[in-house]
């Protein structure tokens, strides 16, 4: 048996790209950032980028052991409470508006069932405008923060398992005289 994850970073992303197209206007791309060798979407009506910036681990590991089974198990659990801050980037002429319905959905009620069950979420910093200067030399407008979700990741890991025990007793001193 392999080592497996749920829910994965991919769920974590589908989860908070779609709070995303909840709450912005219909029509605004959302889209996973670091695009490699790909041409922004138009300006008009505007998109966001999300990233994942770091992985903060909040609390130690909780191995859990299955109970009441018949057979012998052969796999335990191991959940980690980690706070992932995304980077979430609106672009285009109504970004500030964005960023402002993305704060104050974020942290309210309509963010933790919308992000349920992959993350639920932390807390989101003050909007900061960072202009962007395209390809033509021209200032877009870009609203930029930062949306933190707690993410448990549960792994599912192989383990050994005895039922049975053979003991075979021997004497030190005679097995190894010095």
């Amino acid at each position: 048996m392999s080592v497996s994850v749920s829910p994965n970073q991919d769920q974590v992303y589908a989860a908070l790209r779609s709070f995303l197209l909840g709450v912005l206007p219909a029509g605004v791309p959302v889209l996973r950032a670091l695009p490699n060798r790909a041409a922004m979407p138009s300006a008009v009506p505007g998109y966001v980028y999300i990233q994942a910036m770091l992985m903060e681990r909040l609390r130690m590991p909780i191995d859990t052991y299955p109970e009441g089974t018949e057979e012998a198990p052969t796999n335990y659990t191991i959940e980690q409470g980690i706070d992932v801050p995304f980077q979430i980037d609106c672009y285009g002429k109504h970004s500030g508006t964005w960023a402002g319905i993305i704060s104050t959905t974020f942290e309210d009620t309509y963010g933790f069932n919308a992000l349920a069950p992959n993350c639920a979420p932390l807390y989101c910093n003050e909007a900061r405008m960072i202009p962007l200067t395209d390809e033509e030399k021209q200032y877009e407008e870009r609203w930029s923060l930062d949306g933190h979700v707690q993410w448990n990741p549960v792994v599912t890991a192989p383990q050994q398992y005895a039922d049975e025990l053979e003991l075979t007793l021997k004497d030190v001193n005679v097995e190894f005289p010095t």
